[in-house]
């Protein structure tokens, strides 16, 4: 969850411990430790829902967990009469022959069905010739409507015609793109789901695979003004939807994730899903990648691969003034090895079918920082298909991934990186079983269950057994060893994410109904997601040291230098983060889509309703079990008899959600979001070709495990020393200091004792313990979350920090779209569109500082406000002007278009007494979303095929009136924004927005069995921040200086200053080679064709940090700086053209 206090120095961040690095927030150069007197405050950006009491309308369209496709049509007479009684027929490679009967209105169905171009279907009626129409294309989510004129005749006549597939669907409002095995195949990418998102409209992914530069690894990604990573949980794109075979297979934590890494050969075909996704099945506006992995059918088949990639294929790019402007290294390939094979065919022929898949990828790159990353995947598929009865049919599919890295997270801090492997030895396993059955011609019901966890961990590669001390030095930011020759080392991770779903749906047909074609839709679903956790320093410990900024007056004279620090280090003791979360998920559903002459018009409601919980866990602290050998090289026996008697280990139990309102009857944390939407679609020139669509929806969020669960008080905490070390490299009880906080006129700053020799609390420490939670050790930072006084104390169920101001501020967030799309089919094969994308962001929940009535005697002093509300008081004053310029290192730099605005910084009404309460309620900012996509498919036919699209877009957030600092105010509210995506093994993150994207892929066959293929991509660079902190001594530069004396100054709109437009270009030569009934392929392919080397990657334009004083007339003098080393430096590039060699085959 993101964590931040409900102003406007918004950052989306949080740990996303799937694969797609942290997405940190203008986190750079920031201190490490939270503001004195600033408790967490946990803001999870969620947003209201409302319920909706007139059903909507909208069209059935592809969902997220959809996995087939349908055929339907009406069957007449050469005059145009509808023939009722027609015996249909479908037949197709992976299925035994179906057949149905068509009804008064001449109409036949068949549902779902798996995606294939082999489908045939045969017409018979007695008076007629038979009719055959074959090669009718199956898609995931798309409804092929095939159309039949039966002539007058004998049955012994047949007439047989290739069926021409629409390309443009008459019923679905979706947008987005469907990739199939050919493409697949045959479109040079790194062959995994993210580099194929890139291929789909307005969708943005966080890094650029070139090669498989990027593989191994998760990306992030994002479209059409997605802000749930900001405004929910930290994770970008929270509310993406990854589906297997129809499986929510999303991890349930790290939201938006995919549970495990992928066999690119799996897949039959992948279809994305970016707006208009009006199906009441689908329950976010996020993005949504459905992945169908192939079947057996009737024949016997075999397929398999190898391609390499080697550094020997490789070119340079890195050029010496691009290394002079930060660029260390590219992340270059050495060699990739990617193989494996697949088998399906029929165990009883139309009866029963079976396929599985192997397939291996050895990952071998260099990171930026100039380390190895190894990571090797392997993936198992196992699948049954079973048609025991005509009308039933069975599936079970069993899949894992299992991924094992060497120098996961390696970045400048930690250049080895962790090792990480899976929690089960074959990978996070995946389950599903699914039974559908067909009642007679107009009632279809299937029922499945599935299960998956995407368990796994990971420690530091130089240090597995976490047996030495983690230390940060805090001017090289990197981590050191504790002494000379010690192993560096720092944080793990270990984590189980089991999730089961159950999931009923039917469907019933009524063809005559209000003389229209109905398609009335019911279903529910249940989910179970768990997260069991034990994450962090395992060590119980971590030190600091190095200290580059103004941390202490040691001196004791008043003035705080960085010289003074010199020798002084930070040690970190903590209560180990361990955690057992949980979130259910009720939801259920109605939708009737409604058929009349050229117009489709379709109704529905979605329910969901999501309550969060945990299960026991443990948390222990102070020389832990199993890793004494890091405490022991730290802590004296004396320290660690002192520090285990005030830091006890704890054990939780199960609980709810959090259940505190203050304006009403208590209720345990729960979302319940009602989703209406409308869909019409009308074929204006009644011939399919033009269809001009309309969809209108809303969606809720997805809930994260555990999140608000009722974690019971005192079960948690930390303790924070001060360390002057006589040179022994161990910690005695006379070396350990708390310090005074900005509140003690004349001793802030300083540092004092905390322990006698006994180890008893010293009467400076007593004293600043006076007041508990506000007492100056708390408000300081010296400890936390917990009574260091009664540190026994029982964990108190049923209570709580949190509270809501009322039921509604316990809801989900909300995303309501207007999607207006015109498709035209060009010529056979091939059609364009426009769609004009609205979206609207609101209902985001705050955390605001609360003072109840019933702790009073926690802060028997406090009179204010019982809510510090943005609305309630006059809580920021304007407290100077931004001078135009200011001194780093010497070097002057211009405050921008900030110079000369007024800067705000708490006022003498903002409260200086500590509270650990906080309540949450609804604000009133939004964001807006606009865009516009033109489309262009060209299905393969007449030798060629075709994808490209061209979006324009915009987007705005707008602050309403809950905040507290305007003073970036002037270049933020109403304008653009964007969303951070995350960095990884060296890489910083990237400020995601570009106005345009425009995108092709696409090939040729040459004669002779040659292909020619290729992609191309091109978009604005990222966006580069610009800020920097002005801070003030108390002299009388700050109205409140307890409370607040930084100020954050943006010099222009996040998204003002951008890197150099990117493109990049892939190409394909392949070489088809017919052997008997199968195919053998040879290709080569090249990525970064031009060698391009632009920028893709660089740190924020943060200059650093400016201190000031009175100047003796109540301007400003500054006196002090900070610099941050990284300011506006470059991080990545390009990586530059590399070749992959390759063979196929298919029989």
């Amino acid at each position: 969850m993101v964590i931040f206090r409900a102003t406007t120095r918004r950052k989306c961040g949080g740990v996303n411990e799937v694969g797609h690095e942290p997405s940190i927030g203008r986190a750079s150069g920031r201190p490490l430790e939270p503001k004195e007197g600033q408790h967490r405050q946990e803001v999870r950006g969620m947003k209201k829902c409302f319920i909706v009491l007139a059903v909507l309308l909208f069209a059935v369209t592809l969902t997220a967990q959809v996995r087939t496709g349908n055929i339907y049509g009406t069957i007449t007479d050469t005059e145009g009469n509808p023939l009722p009684g027609v015996s249909v027929t479908l037949r197709g490679a992976q299925i035994a022959p179906l057949t149905t009967v068509t009804g008064p209105t001449g109409v036949y169905r068949f549902m779902s069905l798996s995606p294939s171009s082999e489908f045939e279907i045969t017409a018979e009626l007695t008076g007629f010739k038979k009719a055959v129409q074959g090669g009718i294309i199956v898609q995931i989510g798309q409804n092929s409507e095939i159309n039949i004129v039966m002539e007058v005749g004998t049955l012994e006549e047949q007439v047989t015609v290739i069926a021409q597939t629409p390309i443009v669907d008459t019923k679905k409002t979706t947008v987005g793109a469907n990739i199939d095995k050919e493409a697949m195949q045959s479109l040079p990418t790194a062959r995994d789901p993210w580099v194929v998102l890139q291929l789909a409209p307005a969708v943005m992914v966080d890094r650029e695979n070139v090669g498989g530069n990027e593989s191994g690894q998760q990306s992030g990604f994002i479209g059409k003004g997605d802000t749930s990573g900001a405004r929910i949980s930290g994770n970008q794109g929270a509310n993406n939807i990854w589906a297997v075979d129809g499986i929510d297979i999303t991890d349930p934590a790290a939201l938006g994730g995919s549970a495990l890494y992928y066999d690119f050969d799996m897949f039959e075909e992948l279809n994305i899903t970016t707006g208009g996704a009006a199906d009441v099945s689908i329950q976010t506006g996020g993005i949504a990648l459905n992945m169908v992995t192939r079947r057996g059918g009737n024949r016997m088949s075999l397929a398999g691969r190898f391609y390499l990639t080697d550094n020997y294929f490789q070119a340079n790019n890195l050029t010496q003034d691009l290394i002079d402007k930060g660029v260390q290294n590219i992340n270059k390939i050495q060699q990739i090895k990617d193989f494996g094979f697949n088998a399906g065919g029929p165990i009883i022929k139309d009866k029963l079918w079976w396929w599985g898949s192997y397939g291996v990828q050895n990952i071998f790159v260099w990171t930026i920082t100039g380390n190895q990353d190894k990571t090797d995947l392997a993936n198992y598929n196992f699948k049954l298909n079973a048609q025991v009865l005509p009308n039933n049919r069975f599936e079970f599919l069993i899949t894992s991934g299992a991924k094992e890295k060497f120098g996961r997270n390696s970045s400048f801090a930690k250049p080895e990186g962790d090792y990480q492997q899976g929690k089960y030895h074959w990978g996070s396993p995946i389950i599903k079983l699914q039974d559908e059955h067909v009642f007679g011609n107009n009632f279809f019901l299937s029922a499945k269950f599935t299960f998956n966890d995407a368990g796994f961990g990971w420690r530091p590669v130089p240090d597995p057994n976490c047996e030495a001390p983690i230390v940060y030095d805090n001017t090289d930011l990197k981590y050191v060893p504790y002494t000379s020759g010690e192993t560096t080392s720092w944080g793990s991770y270990g984590v189980g994410r089991p999730r089961k779903n159950y999931q009923l749906q039917a469907t019933y047909f009524n063809d005559t109904l209000f003389s229209a074609s109905h398609e009335i839709k019911l279903g529910a679903e249940y989910s179970h997601k768990v997260q069991e956790y034990l994450t962090g320093n395992l060590q119980g410990f971590d030190i600091g040291r190095n200290w580059s900024s103004l941390a202490l007056d040691a001196d004791l004279d008043g003035i705080r230098t960085i010289d003074e620090m010199a020798g002084w280090q930070r040690a970190y003791v903590y209560r180990r983060n361990a955690g057992n979360s949980k979130t259910e998920q009720m939801a259920a559903y109605f939708q009737d889509t409604i058929v009349k002459g050229n117009f489709t018009l379709s109704l529905g409601l979605r329910y969901d309703r999501q309550w969060s919980g945990g299960g026991a866990f443990f948390r222990d602290a102070v020389r832990v079990p199993g890793f004494e050998t890091a405490w022991d090289k730290v802590f004296d026996s004396a320290v660690t008899s002192t520090l285990d008697a005030l830091l006890t280990d704890k054990s939780v139990g199960a609980v709810g959600g959090r259940a505190l309102i203050v304006n009403g009857e208590n209720r345990e944390y729960q979302w319940n979001d009602f989703s209406p939407r409308i869909g019409l679609t009308w074929d204006v020139t009644g011939d399919g070709k033009t269809v001009a669509k309309l969809a209108l929806s809303q969606y809720g969020d997805i809930m994260g495990v555990g999140w608000y669960r009722a974690t019971p008080s005192s079960t948690g905490g930390g303790m924070r020393y001060w360390w002057n070390d006589d040179g022994d490299n161990l910690m005695q009880l006379d070396e350990m200091y708390w310090a005074y906080s900005s509140r003690m006129a004349g001793m802030a700053y300083q540092p004092y004792r905390v322990f006698t020799d006994a180890g008893a609390f010293t009467p400076e420490a007593q004293a600043a313990l006076v007041g508990g939670y506000d007492s100056d050790a708390y408000y300081y930072g010296n400890y936390y979350s917990y009574d260091i006084l009664n540190p026994n104390e029982e964990p108190v169920y049923g209570a709580g920090t949190t509270y809501f101001l009322n039921r509604k501020a316990q809801s989900g967030s909300r995303t309501r779209e207007i999607l207006l799309t015109l498709e035209r089919e060009i010529i056979a094969d091939f059609s364009a569109g426009i769609n004009l994308t609205y979206r609207y962001f609101d209902g985001d929940q705050a955390y605001y500082d609360y003072y109840p009535e019933e702790h009073q005697d926690e802060y028997p002093a406090y009179a204010g406000p019982r809510i510090i509300d943005p609305g309630s008081g006059n809580w920021y004053v304007a407290a100077g002007t931004v001078p135009a310029t200011y001194e780093i290192a010497g070097q002057t730099y211009s405050s921008g278009d900030a110079a000369g605005r007024t800067y705000y910084l708490a006022g003498p009404d903002y409260p200086t007494t500590n509270t650990r309460y906080g309540v949450v309620r609804e604000t009133d900012n939004h964001f807006v979303y606009y865009g516009l996509d033109f489309i262009f498919n060209k299905r393969l036919s007449n030798k060629w095929m075709m994808n490209a699209s061209f979006t324009l877009q915009d987007q705005k957030t707008y602050w309403g009136t809950d905040f507290f600092d305007p003073t970036n105010k002037w270049c933020s509210d109403g304008k653009t924004y964007g969303d951070w995506g995350g960095g990884a093994s060296g890489k910083t993150s990237v400020l995601m927005y570009t106005k345009w994207m425009a995108k092709i892929s696409g090939l040729y066959q040459l004669p002779w069995g040659f292909n020619v293929s290729g992609t191309f991509n091109a978009r604005e660079g990222w966006k580069i921040p610009q800020y920097f902190y002005m801070n003030f001594d108390n002299t009388g530069l700050a109205p409140n200086y307890t409370a607040d004396h930084q100020a954050y100054i943006m010099k222009a709109n996040d998204t003002a200053k951008s890197h150099p437009t990117f493109y990049n270009i892939t190409f394909r030569l392949e070489k088809r080679i017919n052997i008997g009934a199968g195919r053998l392929y040879l290709m080569a392919d090249v990525f970064n064709l031009l060698n391009s080397n632009m920028p893709i990657r660089g740190y924020s334009d943060y200059d650093g940090q400016a201190y000031y004083t009175n100047d003796g007339a109540g301007g400003l003098e500054q006196y002090a700086y900070y610099s941050y080393a990284y300011d506006d430096r470059l991080n990545e590039i390009l990586n530059p053209r590399i070749m992959r060699l390759g063979v196929r085959f298919e029989f």
